[in-house]
């Protein structure tokens, strides 16, 4: 593990920890998972056809998983499932097409993947747009951000919950062919798991319940794509926090990937962009945490955590607590208005 004193200067620089450079400083005390196979897993990983879930979605198939990829885009699910099959000669990668800012959608997903598959190990609930530059309700009546990016997480999570709990006790698994360089990995017990890829950008916004549905006069894409990752802390909280409470075999954490490159980060920081373009992280670097939370038998002791390059993180920057950690009711307010719009 790397040491505290070197992870802290890390995150106290916030670039430096968050960048590619962070990456390459903390991977040579990373836990080696390399030889751990997946083959009686089953991954749902939305948000597929690019980017990081698309790199969580390749790699899970490379270790043998089978995967069923969510995309909203027919032809590019498509090429998607098409290139990981050939890439890692895993046939069992499916495709589910599905527009998650529509609730309709997300409950017909859910039906079908709950038709299709008697067991669900994993949900890694990566889909999420940035804003549009102007204000859009979908049909349903919810602001298009917080639908994508919030909603649709808790409605699907909502429904596979129950199959979740079901399937964990057939997860533990072994490498079939253990690399006499890398630890024979134990089991990775009896726990399911959910995975939320949140953003760091909520180390600056407070939880905002007047702005979980915004109207078109104090539309604000920054505010409005923080206040939705925000409100995905806090429903993975109170998710986890249920879960545990009811002695649950499901664990549920959020996963903060750093900063990837994607046509979204630049679009939201567009000056900051400039200067750290050569620092951004690639997809498969930020996608690494999520895998190591699958894979490794220690990940399955988090619950209701923020996890940042394999360890676990404050959802607050220590300089900004106050201004910006909100309260228990407002957390349970977040979770009663995300509830109602679900049923949108």
């Amino acid at each position: 593990m790397i040491p505290a004193w070197l992870d802290w200067v890390l995150d106290s620089t916030v670039i430096f920890s968050w960048t590619s450079i962070g990456y390459y400083i903390r991977r040579p005390f990373f836990e080696k998972t390399s030889g751990v196979r997946l083959d009686n897993v089953t991954a749902v990983v939305t948000g597929a056809t690019s980017g990081i879930g698309q790199a969580t979605a390749r790699e899970l198939g490379a270790r043998g998983a089978t995967v069923v990829a969510i995309g909203r885009d027919p032809t590019r699910l498509e090429s998607t499932v098409a290139e990981i099959v050939r890439k890692t000669g895993n046939p069992r990668i499916r495709g589910e097409l599905a527009d998650l800012s529509s609730m309709e959608e997300t409950r017909r997903l859910a039906t079908r993947l709950l038709r299709d598959h008697p067991q669900i190990h994993v949900l890694v609930n990566d889909a999420g747009i940035i804003p549009p530059a102007v204000h859009q309700y979908t049909s349903e009546g919810i602001e298009l951000t917080t639908a994508t990016n919030l909603v649709a997480p808790y409605l699907l999570t909502t429904l596979l919950l129950p199959r979740l709990r079901e399937s964990s006790s057939s997860l533990p698994t072994h490498p079939t062919q253990p690399d006499p360089a890398v630890p024979q990995a134990p089991p990775l017990g009896e726990v399911s798991r959910v995975i939320n890829v949140t953003s760091g950008a909520v180390w600056g916004h407070r939880l905002d319940i007047d702005y979980m549905n915004p109207s078109p006069l104090v539309y604000n894409t920054k505010k409005v794509y923080c206040n939705s990752k925000r409100g995905l802390i806090a429903m993975t909280e109170h998710f986890a926090a249920r879960e545990m409470q009811n002695g649950s075999n499901v664990t549920l954490n959020t996963v903060h990937p750093g900063l990837v490159y994607s046509g979204g980060f630049t679009n939201i920081f567009p000056w900051l962009s400039i200067f750290v373009a050569p620092l951004l992280r690639s997809p498969e670097q930020g996608a690494d945490t999520i895998i190591w939370m699958i894979c490794s038998p220690e990940a399955a002791a988090f619950n209701g955590q923020m996890l940042f390059d394999r360890r676990p993180r404050p959802t607050h920057h220590f300089l900004l607590r106050r201004a910006t950690q909100g309260t228990a009711h407002d957390v349970a307010m977040c979770v009663d208005e995300v509830e109602r719009l679900s049923h949108a």
